[in-house]
């Protein structure tokens, strides 16, 4: 029975290999017991929460060349899809903060060592003004880039909706975020 197992096998053929396994394999029972997720491809907790339901939800809704809605729903666009909304949310932050990348100021005014090194390296690589001011023109390309068509405006709005009892979605309200 033990001669058919894996780590028998293993251990037959490398005792390198068979500690490696090993060692990994108590690791990952150690931080599964603990919480702690220690690589990208054992987040243990992914999962794990409860969704609860909430009385609003906020989604961006993205119209092109004024009448147009962007849908990138197929599996194949979805890399477009994370890229175009998740760098509005950032876009969105700097705007709120009137331009400004906070990371610009990281660390700044601390005196240790590590510190200056630290603000340094997070000034040079912050956006500036401008390129923050470049983003809806950067956003155009990269929307027409991704559904192969020209687009020439671009508006953004922050939906706030809710579910009524038959489960449909109701508008709360729309702000609109940027239109160009």
């Amino acid at each position: 029975m033990l001669k058919n197992n894996y780590l028998y096998k293993l251990y037959a053929k490398s005792k390198l290999w068979f500690a490696f396994f090993c060692f990994f394999i108590l690791v990952s029972i150690f931080t599964h017991k603990t919480g702690v997720e220690t690589t990208p491809f054992f987040v243990w907790g992914m999962y794990s929460d409860i969704d609860t339901v909430r009385s609003s939800y906020n989604i961006l809704e993205v119209t092109i060349n004024n009448k147009e809605k962007l849908r990138l729903d197929q599996t194949f666009a979805e890399p477009y899809r994370m890229m175009i909304y998740t760098s509005f949310d950032k876009y969105a932050q700097y705007v709120k903060a009137g331009n400004v990348d906070s990371l610009m100021y990281y660390r700044q005014g601390e005196t240790k060592p590590i510190r200056r090194i630290q603000h340094f390296f997070a000034s040079h690589v912050a956006n500036t003004k401008d390129d923050i001011l470049q983003y809806p023109i950067w956003l155009k390309k990269y929307i027409s880039q991704a559904i192969s068509k020209k687009v020439e405006t671009i508006r953004v709005d922050k939906v706030m909706f809710t579910y009524n009892a038959d489960g449909y979605p109701e508008v709360i309200n729309k702000i609109n975020l940027l239109n160009q």
